[in-house]
């Protein structure tokens, strides 16, 4: 974490992604990883720790990786709630506006 507090790295370890994927043989492992990816996204908004189901829970198995193919391993409601207030807060506190960096189509 930086000084705010707010985490600004990730490590995802695509040997244990694919390890994962193929001890269970029901998600890809590309499928693992995007959402290994969402779970670390996780962190850097709602900082560290873990929950005891869903997509922040620390260890995955055969009832995760059934629910990740489903589409149905996702954040709790207090865990959407905390990363939108994050994205918000970041978005108004931030020193450079986001259409700062974004052009403008033109009409023609």
């Amino acid at each position: 974490m930086d000084g705010t507090g707010y985490g600004f790295m990730v490590d995802t370890y695509c040997d244990a992604i694919h390890e994962l994927a193929q001890l269970y043989s029901i998600a890809s492992d590309d499928q693992v990883l995007g959402y290994t990816m969402a779970h670390e996204l996780g962190h850097l908004l709602i900082g560290p720790g873990h929950r005891s189901d869903g997509i922040m829970r620390a260890a995955w198995g055969r009832q995760e990786l059934e629910s990740l193919k489903r589409r149905h391993l996702t954040f709790n409601a207090w865990e959407r709630s905390a990363i939108v207030h994050q994205l918000r807060m970041r978005r108004d506190t931030s020193r450079v506006p986001i259409e700062a960096g974004l052009q403008r189509p033109q009409n023609e």
